[in-house]
């Protein structure tokens, strides 16, 4: 087996017709070669630790080892078919989504060396595809209409989820607290009647909500392809088979939050590719970041909070998984017949010796609207750590906590008989900005005064986005938790101790809490 060594990525040039960049990522870490073997890989995944990589495809199972490239097993004794495959939430086992033998099961492995530990038979109805429950030994198999959650420990079938209404589940993913699920419809009823996408409670196998397709497109599109929970803030992404756009959805409103069309161009001299469609998306750790692998073979990384485009790749890819710690990303290549280990962070940077001439600039980068740009500056910051801190603490100012009897004083006021009590309370919410938010949308719960509730609203509205002071504090965050130094832990914590519901503490409260955990 050939093991490819370091290889340098090329980026093309900058967006929108720039001339080409002279720098070069050394991001590649190395190939897996499964050339030789004739199966495709469909899916990869992660252990829990990170080190190890499970592919599936054809008739094959493998497992490597992801710090040498060394394939440690292989597997393929009674497989006719293989689709899913992925680690127990415990890391203790391999769940593998199988026909064998005219029916379909789960077939169960040892993680460490592939040791056939049984399996749990589903049935002769064809098994769409499968997602582990983090934290435990089981995992969760979309079949027709309903669930089933599979104890691979037990080698049984713990828990059946049915549906009453035809829906089809496709394409499930687990919250990273294992609480709820999410899946697509594979059923092609009609656009204007179809669910598509439902959101459903694990701990009781209800339904939460359902998106129907007038919600997530305006009828545009069929049923979705792919989708991806945000390890932060509850989001999701849903990617579909025939069409540019993902969109970031928000379990906790009907509405949608933001869509990023991947077909658009990003070259001067690029066009829009014709075969339209998602086939995987990839939240990094942190949430900041969306990967998207289309059906143009490329994959392409968005900024969640804006909806920038960061990057896009030279060299195409069919599947991709990040690793837990958000340091590796595996990408598959099924013509080239390899398995691509890349430093996550390196795709895509702009690796600067930053001096303190280069600040002005690194700073005016993290607040522009080109989100290319800005990542470069994102990681040229988390390139120069010391630099970097002294930049954002010297640049970034939290905003000092409100009284939350002085904002209910103030929203209430906004209802007032009196004319100047009323412009005075909306004069006062609006320089407050993003800390009073929470306490407008109380009000507009309430059912306030027409008066009150129209002033609420025209307080709301500016804060529909972000503002660039807001762009600029999310990447700082982002900095200084890749940075992760004593001397930005602290900056951290002094940021989690500001006003409520500012971008800035929120963020900063997040980034503190996963570093706490790691």
């Amino acid at each position: 087996m050939r093991i490819g060594l370091l290889l340098t990525l090329t980026l093309p040039a900058m967006l929108y017709g720039a001339a080409p960049s002279p720098w070069a990522t050394p991001a590649e870490l190395r190939a897996l070669s499964f050339k030789a073997r004739h199966e495709n890989v469909r899916h990869l995944d992660f252990s829990p630790c990170g080190t190890r990589l499970v592919t599936t495809g054809g008739n094959q199972v493998m497992l490597w080892d992801c710090k040498v490239g060394k394939l440690l097993a292989r597997h393929s004794k009674g497989l006719v078919f293989t689709r899913h495959g992925v680690h127990t939430g415990d890391g203790k086992r391999i769940a593998v989504l199988a026909a064998s033998a005219g029916s379909f099961c789960v077939k169960v492995y040892d993680a460490t060396n592939l040791d056939l530990l049984g399996e749990v038979g589903l049935g002769k109805v064809f098994l769409h595809e499968m997602a582990s429950i983090p934290g435990t030994s089981r995992v969760v198999v979309a079949r027709k209409n309903g669930l089933a959650i599979v104890d691979v420990q037990a080698l049984r079938i713990a828990r059946e989820i049915r549906f009453d209404d035809d829906f089809s589940p496709r394409y499930p993913k687990v919250s990273p607290d294992g609480s709820q699920l999410v899946c697509g419809h594979g059923d092609h009823t009609p656009p204007d009647l179809r669910t598509v996408v439902r959101w459903i409670d694990l701990n009781t196998g209800k339904k939460v909500r359902d998106w129907r397709t007038s919600v997530l497109d305006k009828g545009m599109a069929p049923t979705p392809s792919v989708s991806a929970f945000s390890p932060s803030e509850g989001l999701f992404a849903v990617g579909k088979d025939c069409d540019d756009l993902v969109t970031l959805c928000d379990p906790a409103r009907p509405d949608l939050m933001r869509r990023f069309n991947w077909n658009r161009r990003l070259y001067k001299d690029e066009e829009p590719h014709p075969n339209r469609g998602v086939a995987n998306l990839c939240f990094a750790p942190d949430g900041k970041t969306l990967m998207v692998i289309s059906f143009d073979r490329f994959m392409r990384s968005w900024e969640t909070a804006t909806g920038q485009l960061r990057y896009k790749s030279t060299m195409q890819c069919d599947n991709m998984a990040l690793s837990p710690d958000g340091r590796i990303l595996a990408t598959s290549d099924q013509l080239a017949g390899v398995v691509r280990l890349w430093n996550w962070r390196d795709l895509g940077s702009h690796q600067l010796a930053a001096t303190e001439a280069d600040l002005p600039d690194l700073w005016r980068r993290l607040g522009s609207t080109n989100g290319v740009v800005a990542y470069r500056g994102v990681t040229a910051l988390i390139a120069a750590p010391r630099e970097a801190v002294a930049l954002l603490k010297k640049q970034i100012r939290r905003t000092e906590p409100v009284e939350a009897a002085l904002l209910a004083r103030l929203t209430n006021d906004l209802g007032s008989e009196e004319f100047a009590v009323r412009d005075a309370a909306e004069k006062a919410l609006n320089g407050h900005g993003r800390v009073a938010e929470s306490a407008l949308r109380k009000l507009l719960e309430s059912k306030p005064t027409p008066e009150a509730r129209r002033r609420a609203e025209r307080l709301l509205r500016p804060l529909d986005a972000l503002s660039t002071q807001e762009v600029r504090d999310l990447r700082a965050v982002e900095v200084l938790e890749a940075v992760a130094t004593p001397e930005a832990l602290a900056l951290l914590r002094h940021w989690a101790e500001g006003a409520n519901g500012t971008t800035l503490t929120r963020h900063a409260r997040a980034a503190r809490d996963r570093l706490n955990t790691r």
